[in-house]
């Protein structure tokens, strides 16, 4: 999938099923066109607007892509894409199919049915690289009142290829099923190109983590592919009951550790969970000064890890 393009599928992202509009005239572009700067980009398509304002017409989702992007397809390669879509999504139902009838057999078995949710996310991951199905998200939830802003800044961020390869953002109120309950809460994806390049995912979320859009109570990562076989949180069904819809969680200490330094904790502006400053501190950024725990990248033996610094709030390599 391209986020940089509009789509009908998977847009029932933010682990929150929207219905589809019924068919309806046409509508301006719901993306940020070529010719538009970041600030007429949102002067057009302003995420909340008055209740009056949201009419039928209105889109579900706005989108944004890098202003350069790098490593976009061909537009002659998105039928083969769509193909790919297609055959994942036939081979993750008989996967689902087979895992229903499977964890049926062990009803009292907490330990054999975790080994095969464990089985089934492996099963799942691997044939959605097969397919090329990599593409996934990191989730920011925000009600109405902080939207706007929040997107703002992602917005920049993304236009300046500070982040992965697009972003959206819903323009609908509902009742969400995966946060903390609040019913207007809005969802904003930030899209990567590849699910399976951890190391990218993280840089991704250091950098909303500098943008200060992370919060106390941290953000989780999900793929593409759970959103094609209708994968959600806390939602019972038959064939996945059960199943984590999320891959990462930007609370979770062993993904923060992983494939780098060891991550030092933050507060409000960095990973969610911990108080602001009890992480170890991070290098020094351009004028001598430590960062105050927003990413520590000093492991146990004083080496360098993650290899990032902070300079005037971005993130450098």
């Amino acid at each position: 999938m391209d986020p940089s393009q509009p789509t009908s599928n998977p847009d029932n992202d933010g682990d929150t099923e929207m219905p589809d509009a019924s068919p309806l005239p046409p509508r301006e572009p719901d993306y940020r066109l070529p010719t538009e700067t970041v600030s007429q980009f949102l002067e057009r398509l302003p995420p909340v607007v008055p209740p009056e304002q949201e009419t039928a017409t209105r889109p579900d989702w706005f989108w944004i892509r890098p202003s350069n992007p790098i490593n976009l397809r061909p537009r002659d390669q998105r039928h083969i894409e769509q193909e790919n879509i297609e055959r994942f999504i036939a081979r993750g139902r008989a996967l689902l199919q087979e895992f229903a009838q499977d964890i049926a057999l062990w009803p009292r078995s907490e330990s054999m049915q975790q080994r095969l949710r464990e089985r089934l996310g492996d099963a799942i991951a691997d044939a959605a690289r097969e397919r090329g199905v990599t593409v996934g998200k990191w989730l920011i939830h925000a009600p109405p009142t902080t939207l706007p802003p929040i997107w703002h800044r992602i917005a920049e961020a993304v236009s300046a290829n500070l982040l992965g390869i697009g972003a959206k953002v819903s323009t609908k109120r509902f009742e969400n099923s995966c946060s903390s309950g609040v019913p207007d809460e809005r969802v904003i994806c930030v899209y990567t190109k590849d699910f399976t390049d951890v190391e990218d995912v993280k840089r991704v979320l250091l950098a909303l983590a500098e943008l200060g859009v992370v919060g106390k109570a941290g953000i989780k990562y999900k793929c593409d592919a759970y959103t094609y076989l209708g994968i959600y949180s806390k939602r019972s069904g038959v064939g996945w009951s059960g199943l984590k819809a999320s891959l990462y969680d930007s609370c979770d200490e062993e993904f923060l550790g992983s494939g780098g330094g060891k991550g030092g904790k933050a507060g409000d502006k960095g990973w969610g969970g911990w108080d602001k400053g009890k992480g170890k501190a991070g290098r020094k950024d351009r004028e001598g000064n430590r960062g105050g725990g927003q990413w520590g990248n000093r492991d146990g033996n004083g080496e360098d890890g993650d290899g990032w610094q902070v300079v005037r709030g971005k993130s450098w390599r």
